[in-house]
């Protein structure tokens, strides 16, 4: 340590030594006073370079800068609100695609137009039965006695043949010598028939039924006693 703080002076090592060498002590308190003078005393360099200027603006972190913006931003939209009486603008209706209204106007028109109902058929009635010229006829309600097949309208005639209930003929035309068809004499009204046998005769109507087209008649019924 005091090689490195006091430096050694050289020792003669030629020629002859009056006097023992003496290491001269550093006096650290002299060469701290200054120098009295008319020079001013000589300054040390500096160690450490200059240091850095210090500048007010770079010295704020950037998150420092956010932070109050963000602040900033919360009170100019806080004010605003205030003024505006903090009415909610009204959510924005989403606007419908062209296909959701196409197919709305469809159904809208679907309903609008009435299903058209088609007609129920009117059933043709069926013309009730009746004794005719050219139809047939079927006695009827005539049982036991039977029914008479007279000569000519009347009860007077002759009696050709007894028809009993099932009997089926035919109603011919009216007849060239009488004015009136059927011709009413005796309180009954006659018709002039043929049976299936080809007898040709006068029959009472009181005792016939029309037979209606394709109807099968019952099967007559023999009874040897006769009426009118």
């Amino acid at each position: 340590m005091s090689d490195e703080l006091h430096p050694t002076s050289s020792r003669p090592e030629d020629g002859p030594r009056e006097e023992p060498w003496e290491e001269t002590p550093l006096d650290f308190e002299a060469d701290a006073e200054p120098n009295v003078g008319d020079e001013p005393p000589t300054t040390s360099p500096p160690i450490y370079g200059r240091p850095p200027e210090r500048h007010l603006g770079r010295e704020i972190p950037v998150w420092a800068l956010g932070a109050a913006a963000l602040v900033l931003v919360a009170i100019v939209a806080l004010v605003i609100s205030l003024i505006g009486g903090g009415e909610e603008a009204p959510p924005s209706t989403p606007t419908p695609d062209a296909t959701a209204l196409a197919r709305q106007a469809t159904l809208e028109a679907m309903a609008a137009t009435p299903t058209p109902v088609p007609p129920t058929p009117t059933p043709t009635p069926t013309p009730e039965p009746v004794l005719r010229p050219g139809g047939m006829a079927v006695v009827t309600g005539s049982n036991p006695e039977g029914v008479r097949l007279r000569a000519g309208p009347g009860l007077g005639n002759a009696t050709l043949d007894v028809l009993y209930d099932g009997t089926v003929f035919e109603i011919l035309p009216q007849p060239g010598n009488v004015s009136e068809y059927p011709v009413e004499v005796d309180g009954y009204t006659w018709w002039r028939v043929r049976t299936e046998d080809g007898l040709v005769g006068w029959v009472a109507g009181d005792w016939l039924a029309p037979l209606p087209p394709g109807a099968t008649p019952p099967p007559p019924v023999a009874t040897p006693t006769p009426s009118s």
